[in-house]
């Protein structure tokens, strides 16, 4: 594995931990609310990716969280109520649907998501994961939500069985927005009533009202 990828890995696992537990991001140095700065170890090693990437990607912190993801949220780009025993076998729909949506074989999404899930699971808890890719063939991100029938074991970080996906493929000349909508979905997917006005929704449109509503209400 090229070492390019474990540090963009590293970036995305970072970004859905600060957007999912809202932990606010000050001066350049991670702190907890009303609370002193967290050890020094953890901000050098923060220190070291800024330098990095020259302290672009922890933009995506303030930027990302109101993403809209319907602006990359396909008509077609839904699967409600999927039946599947496994987490391979969720993988395997979502890489397929994902192909007839895009230009990169089918194939190719499931290798590159199993890829990404052996460095760590995508699953944030409460049921919910956020799979995610870059592929050269893309020019724009593609937004993918799947609702589980039955939950299955996603490896998650609290055990629980997963029943809601957003999948984020982008094109991997764009690392910014990419982060910025995996930021955003970890924060869309926080709000306890979209994830329950997911689970109950039957239609296409139901879904996209989801996120449309939370939008208008965070801008």
């Amino acid at each position: 594995m090229r070492w390019y990828n474990i540090l963009a890995s590293a970036k995305s696992i970072l970004v859905i931990g600060l957007a999912y537990s809202s932990t606010p991001l000050y001066n350049g140095s991670l702190t907890a609310p009303n609370s002193a700065p967290m050890n020094a170890p953890l901000n050098r090693a923060v220190g070291s990716l800024t330098g990095i990437y020259d302290r672009a990607f922890f933009s995506v912190i303030y930027t990302g969280f109101f993403m809209p993801l319907l602006d990359h949220l396909p008509t077609d780009g839904m699967m409600i109520g999927l039946s599947v025993n496994s987490k391979k076998q969720l993988l395997e729909h979502i890489s397929a649907h994902a192909g007839s949506l895009t230009k990169v074989p089918a194939r190719a999404v499931f290798d590159a998501l199993i890829k990404r899930e052996r460095l760590g699971s995508t699953g944030i808890g409460g049921g919910m994961a956020i799979p995610h890719a870059v592929f050269a063939e893309l020019t724009q991100s593609v937004v993918i939500i799947t609702t589980l029938e039955t939950a299955v074991a996603f490896d998650a970080r609290d055990k629980k069985p997963v029943d809601i996906v957003c999948t984020i493929l982008g094109p991997d000349q764009a690392d910014c927005d990419h982060l910025k909508l995996v930021s955003a979905a970890a924060k869309y997917l926080a709000n306890g009533a979209i994830c329950e006005a997911l689970r109950s929704a039957k239609t296409a449109s139901d879904i996209r009202q989801c996120f449309d509503q939370h939008h208008a209400t965070a801008a």
